[in-house]
């Protein structure tokens, strides 16, 4: 049984095919003195049309909000890419680990599939409307998240092999 579908195994290849970049030039950060902002623009830059590129090619017909395009609406009746290339982008300039690269997609206002990557972690979480939430930890291991109590927030963990 596969865990996931067609649509979250291109999000999982658009991210992690960002998250590659990320570690080049998150490892250049961490070896040079100088922390330009011009350096950390163009990481972004890269990660945002690796993923636009990917997605784009899988369905022409969704459309593409990026976290820097504020003035951007979803509509109702599409589906539609929500990308951040990267999340954490503080801590990416700081060299600290927490950071990551994040595609949901929206249809009719609610989010249907989601993928997060973090790269320095080796960690990759995926959610898909009616499938679940899935994390894939450095062992490569899939793990099946499941939400006891909405209110609580509680978290179980079954290994899923």
């Amino acid at each position: 049984m596969s865990l996931s579908s067609p649509r979250i195994n291109v999000m999982l290849d658009s991210v992690r095919n960002a998250s590659k970049q990320l570690m080049r030039d998150f490892n250049e950060l961490q070896i040079s003195n100088v922390k330009s902002a011009d350096f950390i623009n163009k990481t972004y830059s890269k990660s945002k049309q690796t993923i636009y590129d990917c997605l784009h090619d899988y369905k022409r017909d969704y459309g593409f909000i990026f976290e820097d395009d504020t003035d951007q609406e979803v509509k109702d009746n599409t589906y539609t890419w929500f990308i951040m290339p990267i999340e954490g982008r503080e801590n990416f300039s700081s060299c600290m680990v927490y950071f990551a690269v994040s595609v949901c997609l929206i249809h009719k206002n609610k989010v249907v599939a989601a993928v997060i990557d973090a790269p320095a972690l080796r960690e990759t979480f995926w959610a898909e409307e009616k499938k679940g939430a899935f994390l894939e930890d450095f062992r490569s291991r899939h793990i099946k998240m499941r939400v006891k109590s909405r209110e609580g927030g509680l978290i179980d963990e079954d290994t899923v092999e």
